[in-house]
C-alpha cells in the first residue's frame, strides 16, 4: 500500500503540484525607439489573479546604459529619464535581465501589457539574447503565455462598445492611447510614461473591458496562444473572419474581413491570408507579373495579401459576431467579399508558392552587428546548456575566462556581455579590443551627428526649466562618454 506521503513526494518530485494561474503585467521606459539597439530605461510588473486583484508587491528597477551606447535624447525628453538616473538607482544589463527572466519564467504566467507585443515583447527578447537568456522560452514553457491588450480593446470597439467610453483625436478617430483611454473612463494614470504608472492603469484597463464585455474578453483570452489559434484556423477556413488589427488604419476601425488560406508549413508559424475587400483579380494579375518575389513580394501585400504570425495573439472573430447592418458601418461591402471568398479557392496553388519563399531562409551574413541578429537562428541544446552554466556562475560573481559556442553569434555575444557589465574583470586584451570597438561605434561622423540632433532639439523647441535641465545633462553625459574614447 502506498501512503499520502509516497504520492506528496511523487508529484512534487515530477513537479505535477499544479500552480496557480497568474497574469504578469509588466511595461517598460526606454531610451529609444529601435527593438533591437536602444536600451531599456526601466522595467515595471505586477502580478494579478485571474480577476486582476493584485497578489505580489510591484516591482520597479531601472538599467544603467552600456559604454557603447548612447540614449535617443527625444525618448529621455518623453520619459523624463536621465542616463544619469539610471546610473544612480540601477543595475547593469546582466542582473537587469536576470531580474525580469525569474519573473517572467514563473509557471502558468500569462504575461501582458499594452501594445507589449510589437514593442515590449521585442525589447524583451533583444535584452535576454545579448545577456545569454533565452530569448523566447519565457512565452511558452512552464504553461506561460503572452498576450496585448491594445487589440483586445480595439476588437471590443469594434464589436462590442458599450460599457467602455471611447476618447477621439482631433480628426474624430478613436484614440486608443493607454492615456487617453484612462482618462476617459475615470482610471487614475498619475505619470505617463512611468512604467509602473502605465502598469496599474493597463490593469484597470483589463477590469473595464472585462466588466464591460465578459463574453468577449474570455473569448480572446481563449484564442490567444498558438495551438488555440489553429484550431480556430482549422474550424473557420471555410469561412470568411473578421481580423482586428492596426495595420488596416484606424480610417478601417482597425479591422477587415480576411479569408484564412493556409497555414504555414515550417512549425506552424504564421498564416497566408486575404483581405476581402481588395479585388482578388487584380491581386491574381500582379502576382503573375512578379518573376522575383524577394524584390516585388510588397507588390502582394499592397493588393491584399496578409501573412498573420501566431505567436503575436492576433484577434479574430466569426461573422455571426455582428449582423448585415453593422459589417455596412465598417465600409465592408459584403457582396463583394463573398465573390473574392470563392475566386480564391481555385487558385490555391498561388498561395502555396508564396508560403515556398516564405519559410525559405533568409540570408544574414550582409548585417555585421551581431546584436541585430536574434532572428537569425535557435541555439542548440549544447549552447543553452552553456548559457544556463555561465549565468549560474556569474550570477554568484565569479567569472570565467573563455567558453566555445558552436553558435558564432554566442561567442561574440559573450564577449560584449562581459565587456558591457563586468568590464573591470576582462584582460587587458579584451579591453584593448573593446576600447577598438566603442571607438568604432562612437565614430566622429556618428559624433557629429548626435551633436547636431542635440543642438537641433535646443533650437527648435520652447524649452521649460525641466527640459532645460533635462537637456543639460543629456548634453553632459554625451561629452563624459566620448571623453572616455577621445
Amino acid at each position: 500500500m502506498y501512503n499520502l506521503h509516497y504520492f506528496t513526494s511523487f508529484f512534487k518530485k515530477n513537479n505535477i503540484v499544479k500552480k496557480k494561474f497568474s497574469f504578469l503585467f509588466y511595461d517598460y521606459e526606454t531610451f529609444g525607439l529601435h527593438t533591437r539597439l536602444d536600451k531599456i530605461a526601466q522595467f515595471a510588473c505586477i502580478r494579478t489573479d485571474v480577476n486582476f486583484n493584485i497578489i505580489s508587491k510591484p516591482i520597479l528597477i531601472y538599467c544603467t546604459p552600456p559604454l557603447d551606447y548612447l540614449p535617443d535624447p527625444l525618448s529621455i525628453f518623453i520619459t523624463k529619464i536621465i542616463p544619469q538616473c539610471t546610473l544612480k538607482k540601477g543595475m547593469n544589463e546582466f542582473f537587469f535581465s536576470k531580474k525580469i527572466y525569474e519573473e517572467f519564467i514563473k509557471h502558468n504566467t500569462c504575461i501582458l501589457g499594452f501594445n507589449n507585443i510589437n514593442f515590449d515583447d521585442e525589447f524583451t527578447r533583444n535584452i535576454f539574447y545579448r545577456n545569454l537568456l533565452d530569448p523566447y522560452g519565457w512565452s511558452y514553457k512552464n504553461n506561460n503565455s503572452r498576450w496585448d491588450l491594445i487589440n483586445v480593446l480595439r476588437a471590443c470597439y469594434v464589436f462590442r462598445p458599450n460599457g467602455i467610453i471611447w476618447p477621439k483625436k482631433k480628426s474624430g478617430l478613436i484614440s486608443f492611447k493607454l492615456e487617453d483611454i484612462a482618462k476617459c473612463n475615470k482610471i487614475q494614470h498619475l505619470h505617463a510614461h512611468n512604467a509602473l504608472s502605465d502598469v496599474y492603469a493597463t490593469i484597470e484597463i483589463a477590469k473595464l473591458i472585462k466588466n464591460a464585455q465578459p463574453n468577449l474578453f474570455n473569448f480572446f483570452f481563449n484564442h490567444r496562444t498558438k495551438k488555440q489559434l489553429i484550431n480556430l484556423f482549422y474550424k473557420y477556413k471555410y469561412d470568411p473572419i473578421f481580423y482586428v488589427s492596426n495595420i488596416f488604419g484606424s480610417c478601417n476601425h482597425n479591422v477587415s474581413m480576411i479569408k484564412m488560406i493556409l497555414c504555414s508549413t515550417k512549425n506552424a508559424t504564421f498564416l497566408i491570408c486575404f483581405d476581402l475587400k481588395y479585388d482578388f483579380s487584380i491581386f491574381l494579375k500582379v502576382f503573375l507579373r512578379v518573376k522575383n518575389f524577394k524584390l516585388e513580394i510588397k507588390k502582394l501585400f499592397e493588393t491584399g495579401l496578409i501573412v498573420i504570425y501566431l505567436n503575436k495573439c492576433p484577434i479574430f472573430a466569426p461573422l455571426n459576431v455582428l449582423d448585415n447592418t453593422s459589417i455596412k458601418k465598417l465600409n465592408i461591402n459584403l457582396q463583394k467579399c463573398i465573390k473574392n471568398f470563392v475566386l480564391i479557392d481555385q487558385y490555391i496553388y498561388v498561395f502555396k508558392e508564396i508560403n515556398n519563399f516564405l519559410i525559405q531562409k533568409k540570408n544574414w551574413n550582409f548585417i555585421n552587428n551581431v546584436d541585430l541578429k536574434l532572428y537569425e537562428n535557435f541555439f542548440n541544446v549544447s549552447d543553452q546548456k552553456k548559457m544556463e552554466k555561465i549565468h549560474n556562475i556569474y550570477s554568484q560573481k565569479c567569472f570565467i575566462k573563455n567558453v566555445y559556442f558552436q553558435d558564432y553569434r554566442l561567442n561574440d555575444l559573450f564577449f560584449r556581455m562581459k565587456a558591457r557589465n563586468f568590464f573591470t574583470h576582462l584582460t587587458y586584451s579584451e579591453k584593448k579590443k573593446w576600447y577598438v570597438y566603442c571607438k568604432h561605434v562612437f565614430s566622429i561622423k556618428y559624433i557629429r551627428i548626435y551633436k547636431k540632433k542635440l543642438n537641433d532639439i535646443f533650437c527648435k523647441n520652447i524649452m521649460n526649466n525641466i527640459d532645460k535641465k533635462i537637456y543639460y545633462k543629456i548634453y553632459d553625459y554625451f561629452l563624459n562618454l566620448i571623453k572616455k574614447f577621445y
